[in-house]
């Protein structure tokens, strides 16, 4: 599970500070976690690159007790450099770049030496070659990587092919309202979860595809790229 309890506290300060009376708040939900289930559940801390560099060093620091998974995109994401200090400060292990975008961004953040997971979104990321490539180099640093889940049907299930591809990969992202959801109203299969694991669908291709009426719907608005659009 990845929650974000400490997002409220960033946006009333802009990330620049966050108190006690804010961070024991903040830590609340993975306490209450580790008291029901202990070490059974991976709990990883979403940050969503909202914090400076001490106040990610300062939420870091107070997660260690509780052993996250990660602890993913602590910082404003417009100096990378500042991850590799957040990695130094703090025995969290930590995660970044769904947001991020082709493989030089990629070099870069591997290159900080600092990361225990490489995150990416294939709708962000250049698309499914990119992200290949991208998984193959955080290979070379012994870096594993996981696939993120926000975008869509169809990016799920390109993203649950390359995560079995992938062997540094151990972990496809999914968001269980938008599985359960929406997901299903758009394509025609989605991939299959059972006992906590993913597959792909079976057919051709990525082995889904559009509902055939999604394009007839009266609340589907279509947009189309033209060469006159250029």
């Amino acid at each position: 599970m990845k929650i974000w309890p400490f997002d409220y506290a960033a946006e009333a300060t802009h990330g620049q500070w966050i108190g006690a009376d804010d961070l024991k708040r903040g830590l609340e939900p993975f306490e209450k976690i580790r008291a029901a289930v202990g070490d059974k559940m991976e709990i990883a801390a979403e940050l969503h690159s909202l914090w400076s560099r001490p106040m990610a060093v300062k939420i870091s620091n107070a997660l260690e007790d509780i052993a996250p998974t990660w602890v993913e995109d602590p910082v404003f994401m417009d100096h990378l450099g500042s991850i590799g200090d957040v990695a130094a400060a703090t025995s969290c292990p930590i995660a970044v770049g769904e947001t991020r975008g082709g493989r030089a961004d990629f070099r870069q953040l591997l290159e900080l030496e600092a990361l225990s997971m490489v995150i990416m979104d294939l709708s962000w990321c250049g698309g499914i070659s990119e992200a290949r490539k991208v998984g193959q180099m955080a290979e070379t640093y012994h870096v594993p990587v996981a696939f993120h889940d926000c975008t869509g049907p169809v990016v799920l299930t390109a993203s649950t092919h390359l995560a079995l591809n992938a062997r540094n990969c151990w972990l496809q992202e999914m968001v269980r309202a938008f599985y359960y959801g929406w997901y299903g109203r758009f394509v025609t299969e989605l991939p299959a979860i059972e006992n906590g694991e993913i597959t792909v669908p079976t057919g051709p291709g990525l082995g889904t595809a559009l509902q055939p009426d999604v394009l007839a719907r009266d609340d589907v608005s279509v947009r189309r790229s033209t060469d006159s659009d250029i």
